[in-house]
């Protein structure tokens, strides 16, 4: 989480904090051949920058860029960000149509390259988790429906 400064304005953290370094998620991208502009900036740390992109028709999508940034020592970051993204898209192609779990919706490309080091999936409403805040009832036996469904689809070797 970024700091905030005397002058109470957010800093953020230091490069080597940030899975991008000094760069934020890129301003547009594409993905399955539609073009996509960021919306909002979700979060940006140590292992990952999310944001939120929309298309003209209103379609939006969050986008996660894994971490490139080498870390301290200048040891390279790339692999584990490229492995982390081809990761998620598998689950998420994996648990395709299980409720709950969002649609991926394909290879995400910037400035007409693809970027294996990020993932991205339908938008799905909602708010950050807070222990504080009371879930409905039907949450628990939800999220235990999804974790049961991700248990008997997913082997270790499928993801």
């Amino acid at each position: 989480m970024d700091s905030l400064s005397s002058e109470g304005m957010r800093t953020p953290r230091p490069r080597l904090f940030r899975a991008l370094g000094e760069n934020e998620p890129p301003s547009a991208l594409v993905i399955a051949g539609r073009p996509y502009r960021r919306a909002a900036h979700l979060k940006h740390d140590s292992w990952a920058a999310t944001a939120l992109y929309e298309a003209e028709n209103g379609e939006r999508v969050a986008c996660k860029f894994n971490r490139v940034e080498p870390f301290a020592l200048r040891l390279p970051a790339v692999w584990i960000g490229r492995f982390l993204a081809a990761r998620e898209g598998r689950v998420l192609r994996l648990m395709h149509g299980i409720a709950g779990f969002p649609k991926w919706v394909g290879p995400v490309v910037v400035e007409g390259r693809e970027f294996p080091n990020a993932v991205a999936h339908e938008w799905i409403e909602g708010c950050p988790f807070n222990p504080s805040v009371c879930v409905g009832d039907e949450f628990f036996p939800r999220l235990r429906d999804m974790v049961t469904a991700l248990h008997s689809t997913a082997s270790p070797t499928s993801i």
